[in-house]
């Protein structure tokens, strides 16, 4: 848990990074980034009118909307799926905890959307919390080629082999058999670090697994490998998969 404030905490371990900025506190690690802003807030009227009042101006593209109450504290949140300006979308849960005196506002920012149920859980007090993905975030199997200069031009992605498993597997495109068979030519990376050189890979990140993706350079644009007729790629041919069990 992490304190932030003499009365309210937050429950996330001790691997984020701190900083304050805009007059917020804010949490992050690789792919998740927290936003805090903490004010008192009792103008007369009740927590539920209070609450309401967020609710009611909530964003016009707001989905998967909840609420909880505990203890007197009331809860509201949703999902928001925001544009990137390279493409894609950033993920986003926004929520608004009121009590007779404070309003917490949070965003959590995250880029899989299988780190959903992250960012609306809610651990009880006084329990030690565990991330069960790693400090680095998310990893990736890796070409050899696209850790240089050459760009990811052929991603594909099949199901996780662990919860740390994004399940992604980048590629510069002419890689033969025998060079993926070569376990030293196959890293495992942070996915994070991917999304920060080449934003445009926001465009498919969250494509289900058993999807590839492919196109012809840096700046153009994603076309789904197999609606052309072509079959999408096989992981694990010749002792591919061996990078990820061995490291």
């Amino acid at each position: 848990m992490q304190r932030i404030s003499d009365d309210w905490w937050i429950g996330i371990d001790g691997s984020y990074r701190t900083r304050v900025e805009d007059s917020s506190l804010v949490f992050w690690r690789p792919e998740r980034t927290i936003w805090i802003s903490l004010w008192k807030d009792h103008d007369g009227r009740t927590v539920r009118e209070r609450l309401d009042t967020w609710i009611a101006d909530r964003h016009a593209g707001a989905t998967d909307l909840y609420e909880q109450e505990d203890n007197g504290l009331l809860r509201f949140g949703y999902l928001l799926e925001e544009p990137e300006d390279a493409g894609g979308h950033r993920l986003g849960v926004y929520s608004y905890t009121v009590s007779e005196a404070f309003t917490v506002q949070m965003a959590c920012y995250f880029d899989l959307r299988e780190d959903l149920g992250w960012a609306f859980g809610r651990p009880e007090p006084g329990l030690d919390v565990e991330e069960p993905v790693g400090s680095n975030g998310h990893l990736v199997l890796a070409s050899e080629r696209v850790l240089g200069l050459d760009p990811v031009l052929l991603a594909y992605r099949e199901a996780a082999a662990n919860e740390q498993d994004s399940g992604w597997r980048f590629f510069h495109g002419d890689e033969d058999e025998e060079y993926t068979a070569d376990p030293q030519n196959i890293s495992l990376c942070p996915l994070s670090t991917f999304l920060e050189l080449d934003p445009l890979l926001r465009v498919i990140i969250n494509s289900p697994p058993g999807t590839a993706w492919e196109r012809p350079s840096r700046v153009d644009s994603w076309t789904r490998k197999g609606d052309d007729g072509d079959d999408p790629p096989e992981w694990g041919e010749g002792g591919a998969q061996e990078p990820w069990r061995g490291r």
